[in-house]
């Protein structure tokens, strides 16, 4: 069969065409990664009511020819936000997604709305991949160099599973891209509503660009929080921020573990590199009893759980606990059981995210323990999760509490059947203060000098926070030298920052003052300490002319030497006026150029008399007697 020419060269050039279109598809394409400490999951339970939030890992979006095309969004399963459901039991009954694949994108243009987008793809779990395709309709905003895009939640993918909406932050270096997303986003589109609590999370991210931990937080591998003697518990422990995301360390960390229950019983530290948000440990149970592993840093504020730890199974030991726990079933009938509550001993931010773990025990002398204790827990302040559970056995109970007041919480539990609380317990709210800022003013002075030290608390998105309650500050001289005065002081409730003062002394060069506070980052400020050039000029000038004038108005032309003892003597006056206070007068009088400049002159006048002048206000004579100085 023969081929005419002219269907051989259309082949030729198809086949042209395709090579050459390949690389140049290729360079269309743009990768974007998703910047994981500022993106989030947000997903819904069975009723709207019933919220909360995952953690992203990490993702990417694909862009061809200037427009979304694809993508995917790594979930983080170990990071979900519990306090925001009516019930922690709610959490165990979702099935969560690990990924969401997007599979394509559909966009459409409306005159009112602008361009509007759908992602289109499907959730992946650990072992299998959503059937029904989900749609996601979401906002894309394009801002120099990042791409902020929010998505309502979609349909649920089938009965038992949640919706699942994101909110992803993502920066673009592609100038190009940018720009052609800003032309395609000339109209606004309409803005997703989003519940009123989801959305202050969400401009609280959008502000948040710098993340850095504020808290430890400590959790078991296991599920119980029962084990005994000589087990090995496997923990991880981890740095979050102020919104319970994981963070990065922003220097090398050596974290302290205790048990707390013992004081000074230090069971290891565990080292954290800079960037590093999580480690990994073991800690072998030597000792039965209750036990509190806490995780310190002074620079945060510390973790902790606890748990019961009992004999080996199949020992011989006595079940006992430990001296105080003894002294509180003293006090109880005899087989009656009693409930102890547990909480940790750190203060809690007052910003509605900081949790307070609460552990319930329930004791038994008999160790006949009821079939099932239902407690309700009633704060004084504050919301607690659940508000409502039932203790079996040994193993606790734990309530979660948050709170926006800064004041002791108590809780009161009510127990069912009666069952005696044998005692209180009081869990601090403190100011929501997250760091602390030091600044001098002014920042560069010379030795006469001093610079006021300005010390502000903020909060977690840097504006300035009034606390409530009394703030203790520290400062100290980190390098360098000088002087800080006062070292430690208040600051006053009602108020948000306080000051204090820089001398450098004698000190020339580069001064660090920093500013310590209980479970904040310290803060450094620098003080650049130099010469008091233009005053030494002005001090040689005036000390000079004062001995010029003298020499002249003397007459006696043999007597040059005054002109040089001049320069001596106006410097000496002036040093004197300023170390010994020897006038009552403004340091800003004190330190201007053209009143150096006379004292001086004055001095260099006096010649040799300004120095007796001097010795006569310290009350020293000539010998070095020392003698009554005039009035």
């Amino acid at each position: 069969m023969k081929t005419n020419a002219p269907t051989h060269i259309f082949i030729i050039i198809l086949m042209l065409m395709a090579g050459c279109g390949s690389p140049e598809q290729a360079n269309d394409e743009v990768n974007v990664k998703i910047d994981q400490q500022a993106s989030e999951g947000i997903w819904f339970g069975k009723d709207s009511a019933s919220y909360g939030v995952i953690g992203v890992e990490d993702g990417s979006f694909n862009f061809r020819e200037g427009k979304l095309s694809g993508g995917y969004i790594n979930l983080n399963l170990s990071k979900v936000d519990t306090l925001q459901f009516q019930s922690t039991s709610q959490v165990a009954a979702q099935k969560l997604p690990n990924k969401f694949k997007i599979e394509r994108v559909e966009e459409s243009e409306n005159p009112e709305q602008g361009t509007t987008h759908t992602l289109l793809g499907r959730f992946e779990y650990d072992d299998s991949i959503s059937s029904k395709e989900v749609r996601l309709p979401v906002t894309m905003n394009y801002e120099q160099n990042q791409m902020v895009m929010t998505s309502k939640p979609g349909d649920k993918t089938s009965e038992n599973e949640p919706a699942l909406g994101f909110h992803i932050i993502a920066d673009i270096e592609n100038n190009n891209l940018t720009q052609q997303q800003v032309q395609q986003q000339a109209i606004k589109a309409e803005e997703i509503v989003l519940p009123e609590k989801i959305k202050v999370r969400q401009d609280s991210l959008m502000s948040i660009r710098k993340r850095i931990p504020t808290k430890i937080v400590v959790h078991l591998q296991r599920q119980k929080r029962i084990a005994q003697v000589g087990d090995t518990l496997h923990i991880s422990i981890g740095l979050v921020n102020d919104n319970n995301d994981p963070a990065g360390a922003p220097k090398e960390l050596d974290v302290e573990l205790f048990n707390s229950v013992k004081k000074n019983s230090r069971i290891k530290t565990v080292h954290f590199n800079k960037g590093q948000s999580i480690v990994k440990t073991s800690v072998i149970l030597k000792e039965e009893g209750i036990f509190e592993l806490e995780a310190v840093h002074p620079e945060l504020y510390s973790g902790s759980l606890f748990l019961k730890v009992t004999p080996r199974f199949g020992s011989l030991i006595i079940n006992k606990y430990d001296e105080y726990q003894v002294r509180l079933a003293m006090f109880q009938p005899e087989n009656q059981s009693f409930i102890k509550v547990l909480a940790q001993s750190r203060s809690f931010k007052a910003n509605g995210k900081d949790s307070a773990e609460v552990s319930l025990f329930l004791f038994d002398d008999a160790g006949m323990y009821p079939n099932g204790v239902r407690l309700n827990i009633i704060p004084s302040y504050g919301r607690v999760y659940p508000q409502q559970l039932v203790v079996k056995g040994e193993e606790p109970g734990i309530v979660k509490l948050v709170s926006k007041d800064q004041e002791d919480v108590e809780l009161q539990i009510v127990a069912t059947p009666d069952i005696e609380v044998v005692n209180t317990v009081k869990i601090r709210f403190v100011p929501p203060v997250t760091y602390i800022q030091c600044i001098s003013s002014p920042p560069s002075i010379h030795f006469l000098e001093k610079s006021d030290i300005l010390v502000r608390l903020l909060d977690e998105d840097s504006a300035a926070l009034t606390v409530k309650t009394p703030w203790q500050v520290s400062l100290e001289i980190s390098e360098g030298g000088g002087e800080v005065t006062p070292q430690s002081f208040t600051i006053q409730p009602n108020h948000f920052e306080s000051k204090a003062e820089f001398a450098p002394k004698s000190f020339i060069g580069t001064a660090k003052v920093r500013a310590v506070s209980s479970n904040l980052y310290t803060n450094n400020n620098t003080v650049v300490v130099t010469w008091p050039i233009l005053i030494i000029i002005a001090s040689i000038a005036g000390g000079l002319v004062g001995g010029f004038i003298s020499y002249f108005h003397e007459g006696d032309k043999t007597k040059k030497w005054r002109i040089f003892t001049g320069l001596f003597t106006g410097m000496v006056l002036y040093w004197a006026f300023i170390v010994f206070d020897i006038i009552d007068y403004a340091p800003d009088f004190l330190l201007n150029a053209f009143s150096v400049f006379v004292i001086s002159l004055i001095g260099g006048y006096l010649g040799v008399g300004s120095i007796n002048f001097v010795l006569k206000k310290l009350g020293i004579s000539k010998s070095g007697s020392p003698q009554e100085a005039e009035i």
